[in-house]
């Protein structure tokens, strides 16, 4: 078992999350 699909859920939670803040912060 390489990734559990909860730490994959969590990653890709946190790079979104991420991303939207930077995306925010450059609109502003």
């Amino acid at each position: 078992e390489f990734m559990k699909s909860e730490d994959a859920d969590v990653a890709l939670n946190g790079l979104v999350d991420f991303l939207l803040r930077k995306k925010e912060q450059t609109m502003k």
